[in-house]
């Protein structure tokens, strides 16, 4: 079963983790997800104008081993050292491979740090890490950061553009954690702890950065969930290229789209 989604492509939701894993890694899904995050995700994070940060990519054990070493080959190729793999079961990514990615990526000594979640096949404001970094030198608490408005992008032969509106989208949604706060750290691990990502702010209070667009987030047909576009800020096709050019880094995002259509 493949849950219609009436505003957007089928996606995975509901079905069983045997068929989902069949499904998403077949060799066409897994080459399409990986040309995804290496031209759209890892593009934006190269062209960071604060570039003093961590990725690590949390994926299941049971991913295939061409995909896994692929994998590490673009993120070695893109960060170098910056970027590291952690491979744990499906049941363990949220807390086990969460705390492996604490312990490799942050500082032990650092009093105050941030965490931040991005698909696969999203992107980032290019200046995304820099706007964290002064939320983070100015946070006086254990807080959720949000971006708004993001970018949406429906991937087909003639792309569809929508301004996102929303707070607390799931792309570029991050957590500032404060070391003297034991029992805020340890309850919120990283910003996947903060359970659904719509509800963030009842968990910890809100900080909302508004400063032009925050994300880009792709709808496209290997997409595992998601509710397609918001409802509203249609965008002209010229605006939304022109915004991926200015807001996200991309050159040529014509071309670049039309190379992530699925056939």
């Amino acid at each position: 079963m493949v849950q219609d989604n009436p505003r957007g492509f089928p996606t995975l939701v509901g079905v069983p983790r045997p068929e989902r894993e069949a499904r998403l890694f077949t060799r066409a899904n897994l080459d399409h997800r990986l040309r995804m995050f290496g031209n759209v995700l890892l593009h934006t994070l190269k062209r960071q104008t604060d570039r003093d940060f961590s990725l690590a990519v949390l994926t299941t054990t049971n991913l295939p081993s061409w995909a896994l070493n692929q994998l590490s080959d673009m993120l070695d190729e893109a960060l170098g050292t910056r970027a590291f793999v952690i491979s744990a079961p499906p049941s363990a990514i949220l807390r086990q491979a969460c705390r492996a990615a604490l312990r490799r990526g942050i500082d032990a000594a650092a009093d105050r740090f941030v965490t931040f979640r991005i698909d696969d096949d999203d992107g980032l404001n290019v200046e995304y890490i820099a706007k964290l970094r002064n939320q983070l030198n100015k946070s006086m608490q254990t807080e959720v950061v949000t971006f708004v408005p993001g970018l949406e992008c429906v991937v087909q032969v003639e792309p569809a553009f929508r301004r996102d509106p929303r707070p607390f989208s799931g792309a570029g949604l991050a957590a500032i954690h404060h070391r003297d706060d034991a029992d805020g750290t340890e309850r919120f691990l990283s910003v996947y702890q903060l359970g659904p990502h719509r509800k963030v702010s009842e968990h910890l209070p809100p900080v909302v950065i508004d400063d032009g667009l925050g994300f880009l987030r792709l709808i496209h047909g290997s997409n595992v969930s998601g509710v397609g576009m918001s409802r509203h800020g249609h965008l002209y096709l010229w605006e939304g290229y022109a915004s991926m050019s200015k807001a996200f880094g991309f050159e040529d995002p014509k071309g670049l789209l039309a190379s992530l259509v699925q056939t």
